[in-house]
């Protein structure tokens, strides 16, 4: 294997080159890193033995895992731009989303969407950030550094730009009283209802346990909670301990994250936004 220059491996996953053999990623693996849809979601196609001629990559590619998204992967495709930029636009990006999901909600004339965005913002991002370190076997520890730098950094601009506690805004008693207001998971709880390998056991080597309890903190409407019941309940993630009913179900799951359960019938539930069955995709 030849000398590997700074930034080679991050260059090489940014201009989605293959690399080969000859220099083989540093986990030894032989492959190309693709971003299919544009949409800063990498994938990592491996090539055994003789890689495919052309590197050409085909339509079951674009199932394979997520090594890195959000802003680590819009990091590594901005690399060696101007850093204020790679941060705040990457920000007004995610900020424009947001808001673009949200502006068709009846109750959104009554919503402060920017000050909204932060805290579903902030625990997106950090579970983004989380599962974007699988890229981190493929590149230099030079590199990792970096790219750990830049994270660190980031969510600091962050907290200066958005934090609502930092910003210099007006906020009634009354409002404040309502922000401090949590909602508490018993995550111990809804754990036993879970099968092993979505807490990250046996053949599970994801615990997509703790990323659900993480979306869970977010607050959203009593629909779009039951919304995410409903998707747990006919995913294959339950256990034996499964209720028969959706609607037993609904109204432990209720019990379990602190919110109010109301009246729905399974019918109503089964299209809920595209924004959320992704962000949820992890329960098909």
């Amino acid at each position: 294997m030849g000398m590997i220059i700074n930034d080679w491996y991050i260059d090489n996953i940014k201009y989605s080159r293959l690399v080969c053999e000859e220099n083989c990623w540093a986990n030894g693996k032989v492959g190309v890193f693709k971003d299919f849809d544009n949409n800063y979601q990498l994938r990592f196609i491996e090539f055994q033995g003789k890689y495919r001629m052309g590197h050409a990559c085909s339509e079951a590619d674009r199932f394979l895992p997520v090594l890195a998204q959000g802003f680590v992967a819009w990091l590594i495709k901005k690399w060696g731009t101007d850093t204020f930029s790679i941060y705040s636009e990457y920000l007004q990006t995610q900020l424009k989303q947001y808001k673009t999901d949200h502006k068709t909600d009846p109750d959104v004339f009554k919503r402060d969407l920017d000050r909204e965005f932060y805290n579903h913002f902030k625990a997106q991002e950090e579970r983004w950030v989380k599962q974007s370190e699988a890229i981190f076997d493929f590149i230099s520890e030079t590199e990792v550094n970096k790219i750990k730098e830049y994270i660190c950094s980031y969510f600091d601009y962050v907290e200066d730009v958005c934090n609502p506690t930092k910003a210099a805004i007006n906020i009634s008693d009354e409002e404040q009283k309502g922000l401090q207001q949590k909602r508490k998971i018993d995550s111990d709880k809804l754990k036993e209802f879970f099968i092993p390998q979505f807490k990250g056991m046996g053949n599970g080597p994801i615990n997509h346990f703790e990323t659900l309890i993480s979306d869970l903190e977010i607050d959203r409407s009593a629909k779009e909670f039951a919304q995410i019941a409903f998707m747990i309940f006919e995913s294959d993630k339950l256990n034996n301990r499964k209720p028969r009913t959706f609607k037993k179900w609904y109204g432990l799951f209720c019990q379990f994250i602190g919110s109010e359960s109301k009246t729905y019938e399974p019918k109503d539930l089964r299209d809920p936004k595209p924004n959320l069955k992704k962000l949820f995709g992890y329960l098909y």
